[in-house]
C-alpha cells in the first residue's frame, strides 16, 4: 500500500503529465487530501500534537514564502508543467527523507 507521501508524489507527477491546465488543479486537490489524511493517521501523541501541527503549518508557510519567488523564473523559462515536476521532485525528496514505518515509535 503507497504512503501518503508517495500519493502526494504520484499526484505531483500525474499534474505535470497533462497538456491542459484545468486537471492539474483537480489535481491539487488530491494532494491537498494527502496532506490532510497525515494529519487523519498521523501517530502524534495528544501532548504533542499542537507542536507537531505548528511545526507542519510552519512548513507550508516556508514553502510559499520561499517556492513562490524561486518557481515563478522557472515557469516564466519554462512552462507550467515544470513546476508540477519541481513540486514531484521536492517532495521526493522529502520522501527520502522521511523514516520508515518500522523506525517511528
Amino acid at each position: 500500500m503507497p504512503s501518503i507521501a508517495e500519493f502526494e508524489v504520484a499526484g505531483h507527477m500525474a499534474a505535470a503529465s497533462v497538456p491542459h491546465f484545468g486537471l492539474p488543479m483537480l489535481m491539487r486537490v488530491v494532494t491537498g487530501m494527502a496532506y490532510a489524511g497525515f494529519w487523519a493517521v498521523a501517530p502524534i501523541a495528544a501532548d504533542r500534537r499542537g507542536r507537531a501541527m505548528s511545526v507542519v503549518v510552519s512548513g507550508l508557510d516556508l514553502a510559499v514564502i520561499v517556492g513562490v519567488p524561486a518557481d515563478t523564473p522557472l515557469a516564466q523559462h519554462t512552462n507550467w508543467q515544470a513546476d508540477f515536476r519541481a513540486a514531484a521532485g521536492a517532495a521526493l525528496g522529502n520522501l527520502e527523507n522521511l523514516p520508515s514505518p518500522a523506525a517511528a515509535p
